[in-house]
């Protein structure tokens, strides 16, 4: 027996909460406390097992349609397996309630789709040139920038937007995500300030 909820929430499994290891190429492991900023460590995907009875139009998701179906790999917001509130217990397995609209990628036969109106954007340096007076070392010439980046994969409903285009958003969502080994910050188009097409 699993678990259904009544309106807009999907049931997740997950294989665990945090991600606490640190394994190097030579084998040696690592544990980190995830006491210390947990939102940077707690695990952000699992998969679908069931759907709510019911999708109803609110304030939050806007009618928009669910794009994920049990079964798949999905990414979520960092919050669904930190909150024990989500949690539920059945016949000795733990489901994970999230709302449909904070689950913002799916991975369909090694495939990675993003999902409900979010974009996934690469993270972009920027290179700090001196002007002849100071001399800066190498290691601080170049800085993470966050607040703009580049599309990897761009929204199904986005479609204004296409890969590499620049885009321009608040400092406050520049939350990186570690999606299939690689980081995003992960932006919904509403939160999109500008683009530009490269």
């Amino acid at each position: 027996m699993k678990p259904y909820a009544p309106v807009n929430r999907i049931f997740v499994t997950a294989d665990k909460i945090w991600d606490d290891e640190i394994v190097f190429d030579s084998g040696v492991k690592l544990y980190k406390d995830t006491t210390f900023e947990p939102e940077w460590n707690v695990h952000i995907h699992g998969y679908v097992a069931t759907l709510p009875l019911e999708f109803r139009k609110d304030s939050m998701n806007n009618g928009m349609p669910c794009d994920v179906q049990p079964g798949d790999k999905v990414y979520f917001h960092y919050f669904t397996l930190k909150e024990d509130e989500n949690m539920v217990e059945v016949d000795g397995v733990r489901y994970y309630a999230v709302e449909y609209n904070k689950i913002f990628a799916k991975v369909v036969n090694g495939e990675l789709i993003p999902v409900h109106g979010y974009n996934l954007i690469d993270i972009v340096e920027d290179i700090v040139e001196h002007d002849g007076s100071i001399i800066i070392p190498d290691q601080l010439k170049k800085k993470k920038v966050d607040t703009y980046g580049r599309v990897a994969l761009p929204s199904l409903t986005g479609l204004f937007l296409s890969p590499g285009d620049t885009v321009y958003f608040h400092s406050a969502y520049a939350f990186k995500n570690k999606i299939e080994d690689r980081e995003y910050y992960v932006i919904n188009t509403e939160d999109i300030l500008a683009y530009k097409h490269n």
